[in-house]
C-alpha cells in the first residue's frame, strides 16, 4: 500500500460515521506494522544467509590460508603474480574482513530483531532500524571497495615491478591512478548490489514510518 493510497483511505475511515463499520487508527496501525514486519522479515532472511556464507568463507578461508606454505599445492590463483607467502597473507587478510563483516552484519541483525520485539513505539523503532540499515550498507560499500581495490593494487604492484625493486618513478603514478579509478567503480558496483538486495525493503520501511506519521497526526 502506498502513501497516497494509505492517505486516501485515511481521509475516507475519517468520513465513515456509519455504525456498522469504522476503520479506526489502531486498525491502520496494524496495517502498517504487518507491513514493515514482512519487510523487516525479508531484510533479515537476506542477511542471515549472508552471515553464515561469509562465515563459513571466512573461517575456512583463515585455516587454508597457511596450508598454502606447508603443502605442495599447485597452480594457485595469482601464482607467477604474487610468491606464495604473498598469496597466502592475501588470502588470511581477505577472510579476515570477511569473517569480521559477518560479524557486524550479525550483530545488525540482532540489534533490527530487538528493535522489531521491542515494545517501543512503531515509529521510533523503524527509524532505528532504517538508520541501522543505512550504515551497514555503507559499511558493505567501503569493506567490498576497499578490499577488492586493495587486492587490484597489490596485483598492479607485483606486476609493474616484477623484475625491479620498488622506486618511486611513473609507475607510482600508474598505481595512484589504478587505485582511484578501481575504487569509484567498485564503490559504485558495491552501492548499486546493496541497494538492489536490501534498498527495496528500506523504502517500505520509510514509506511505513511515513504513513504512521500521517495516522498519527490524523488522530490527534
Amino acid at each position: 500500500m502506498e502513501l497516497v493510497e494509505l492517505k486516501s483511505i485515511w481521509k475516507k475511515a475519517n468520513m465513515l460515521q456509519t455504525a456498522d463499520h469504522e476503520v479506526s487508527a489502531e486498525e491502520v496501525h496494524r496495517l502498517i506494522k504487518k507491513r514493515s514486519n514482512t519487510a523487516i522479515s525479508r531484510i533479515k532472511r537476506e542477511m542471515r544467509f549472508k552471515i553464515w556464507f561469509m562465515g563459513i568463507i571466512g573461517v575456512v578461508g583463515m585455516v587454508m590460508s597457511p596450508l598454502m606454505l606447508i603443502l605442495d599445492v599447485e597452480d594457485l590463483p595469482l601464482d607467477g603474480i604474487l610468491s606464495r607467502v604473498e598469496i597466502s597473507i592475501l588470502y588470511f587478510l581477505m577472510s579476515a574482513i570477511i569473517f569480521t563483516f559477518s560479524r557486524l552484519i550479525k550483530d545488525t541483525h540482532d540489534k533490527i530483531s530487538n528493535y522489531q520485539n521491542s515494545s517501543s513505539d512503531l515509529k521510533t523503532a523503524i527509524e532505528e532500524i532504517i538508520q541501522l540499515m543505512h550504515r551497514i550498507m555503507k559499511l558493505a560499500v567501503k569493506i567490498g571497495a576497499r578490499m577488492s581495490t586493495a587486492i587490484i593494487i597489490w596485483i598492479a604492484y607485483a606486476v609493474l615491478y616484477k623484475n625491479d625493486p620498488f622506486a618511486f618513478d611513473l609507475r607510482i603514478l600508474y598505481l595512484i591512478a589504478i587505485a582511484a579509478v578501481s575504487y569509484k567503480l567498485l564503490s559504485l558496483l558495491e552501492t548499486w548490489v546493496q541497494e538492489r538486495k536490501y534498498g527495496k525493503y528500506v523504502k517500505i520501511l520509510k514509506e511505513c514510518r511515513d504513513e504512521l506519521e500521517v495516522v498519527n497526526n490524523d488522530s490527534e
